[in-house]
């Protein structure tokens, strides 16, 4: 039997579990990229967060320190609108000093104040150095101009002015550092952050970053300044480096926040969103591709055993594209061959009927036939003497006769037909002399053991005997093989006579097939035909017959049964 290779049997499984694998991968790759982006998204939110968060944090500094410089300069403002007579007593000393008592304190408790100038009634007041360089006018706030020094100097004054209006005496300037200013309203947490106030037109104005004022934010942020509150963006640059971006953008207050701080600065949180994606991805691909294959070859085990139980009856497994395939190849030649069955059943009935018929017919009391060969060989041997031909002759068709009659099974070892056969030869050489020889070759031991049909080489041979041989002849030679072929038993007859024309070849050949023509002068070789392919399957019979003017060659080939084989 053809040995099946595991990798061959098994094509279907790999086939299944490789396509089940891969769309596993695929699948898991589409989750984790899909969980990936979720938390990349997430990371965004949380970063936008916290970036909009302090843009508002400087935001609200800002706008603190500005109406802190407004509450001041109001205070001084109100003080215009007192009484006249009030106004003239702020020639006293005593007023003086109390008015510049308070415009002090206010220079100790405000650090980012440079100096205060104010004019209350007809005195004027003031303390810290007040600068006199070229101020640009920037917006107005709550009464007040502010503008600021464009003055090569560090650091850069941030000037609040107030405007004319119905007070008397309405002189009020107020003067911060920017330096200071930007100690009180930005973060320095730090991480690198650069922090920016603008006017409405871009321009910075306040800035943690010396080198940036009164030049223009795209030169640090490549960013679109929107009239939107809150603008986000991860794709800054600032010396060529990634930076994230948030822009407060007030209604009340006519400047711009900005806050902008290197994306590695977030870089732990984008990496731990990709490490929990990665781990995620390889976890459910891990458990998946397991699960898979478990399903997959819990499923193919049904699979796998139909293979197995039809590759014992046809090993050519390999000869096709998977199991699947093979399977269904012979389910569909079972189909066929029922379908067949089915249909030469009748025939084959009736053919077995007339077989009985003829076979019980052939049993009409056999001892009449032993007895009268037994009265035979008396005659002989009272006329002859003993061990005369006849008796000889007798003796052996004796033991022919027995072995076709008395014995009960179809089926008998290969050794006793070749035993049965020697006896038929030697029935022969009484008639013919030693005209003749008989080689016998068995290569193998135990294909004496395998069953065979009774009488399946007897009537062969009768053909040599009385179609092939001349007898004019003293080389006359059969030879008789037995070989073992891929599970199966070919056996070869030959013999050295005139051979068979062409022609009745052709019959003969064509009357083996032809089941249903019973008029045939080939009875012998037809009913050791039928015989065989009845009891064995249409895979076996004679299976070729050669001849030329050398000789003649039969084949028959018969499967490997050990033991009784059922019949």
């Amino acid at each position: 039997m053809t040995k099946i290779s595991k990798r061959t049997g098994r094509r279907f499984y790999r086939n299944v579990l490789l396509i089940s694998i891969t769309a596993t991968l695929i699948i898991s790759s589409i989750i984790g990229y899909t969980v990936y982006s979720t938390l990349n998204r997430s990371v965004e939110q949380t970063i936008k967060k916290i970036e909009t968060a302090n843009a508002q944090i400087i935001s609200q500094n800002f706008n603190n320190s500005l109406n802190t410089v407004c509450s001041i300069a109001g205070y001084l403002a109100t003080l215009n609108s007192l009484p006249i007579d009030y106004m003239e007593m702020t020639g006293k000393q005593w007023v003086k000093a109390a008015i510049n008592s308070t415009i002090n304190s206010y220079m100790l408790n405000y650090s980012y104040i440079s100096s205060i100038y104010a004019e209350i009634g007809n005195t004027a007041f003031s303390s810290g150095t007040q600068h006199n360089g070229n101020f640009a006018y920037l917006t107005e706030y709550n009464g007040f101009k502010i503008s600021i020094c464009q003055d090569d100097t560090w650091p850069h004054i941030l000037q609040f002015e107030s405007i004319e209006s119905n007070y008397s005496i309405n002189k009020t300037v107020i003067q911060l550092k920017s330096e200071k200013l930007s100690d009180s309203i930005f973060t320095y947490d730090g991480s690198g952050r650069f922090e920016y106030i603008t006017d409405t037109n871009g321009t910075i104005i306040i800035s943690n970053n010396s080198n940036s004022v009164f030049k223009d934010l795209s030169e640090f942020c490549n960013i679109s300044l929107t009239n939107t509150d809150l603008f986000f963006s991860s794709e800054n640059i600032y010396d060529k480096e990634s930076y994230v971006t948030a822009v407060r953008i007030s209604n009340s207050v006519p400047f711009i926040y900005t806050s902008s701080i290197n994306s590695d600065f977030y870089l732990s949180l984008t990496k731990n969103a990709l490490t929990k994606s990665i781990t995620i991805c390889v976890s459910l691909t891990v458990l998946s591709v397991l699960l898979v294959y478990m399903i997959v070859t819990f499923t193919y085990k049904p699979i796998r055993e139909i293979s197995e139980t039809f590759k014992h009856y046809y090993p050519d497994l390999e000869m096709h594209e998977d199991e699947i395939t093979f399977i269904t190849l012979q389910i569909q030649n079972t189909i066929k061959e029922k379908r067949n069955l089915e249909q030469r059943l009748p025939e084959t009935v009736k053919k077995l009927n007339h077989s009985q018929i003829a076979a019980l017919q052939s049993q009409i009391n056999p001892h009449f036939l032993f007895n009268t060969l037994e009265n035979i060989k008396g005659i002989s041997v009272s006329n002859y003497g003993i061990n005369n031909d006849i008796e000889k002759s007798l003796i052996l068709l004796d033991t022919i006769l027995y072995e076709s009659i008395n014995q009960k099974n179809i089926l008998s070892s290969i050794q006793e037909e070749i035993n049965i056969t020697k006896t038929y030869i030697e029935l022969m050489r009484l008639r013919y002399g030693n005209v003749f020889t008989v080689e016998w070759s068995v290569t193998n031991d135990s294909i004496c053991h395998a069953k065979i049909i009774r009488f399946t080489l007897q009537p062969i041979i009768e053909n040599c005997f009385l179609k092939g041989f001349n007898r004019k002849r003293t080389d006359n030679k059969i030879c008789i093989s037995f070989v073992e072929s891929d599970g199966n038993i070919e056996i070869s007859i030959t013999d050295n006579g005139k051979g068979i024309e062409p022609e009745l070849l052709k019959r003969i050949k064509s009357d083996l097939s032809d089941f249903e023509n019973n008029e045939s002068n080939h009875v012998g070789l037809k009913n050791v035909n039928l015989r065989i392919k009845l009891l064995f399957g249409d895979d076996y019979g004679i299976s070729d017959i050669k001849s030329d003017c050398n000789g003649t060659t039969v084949k028959i080939k018969i499967p490997i049964i050990i033991g009784d084989g059922g019949v």
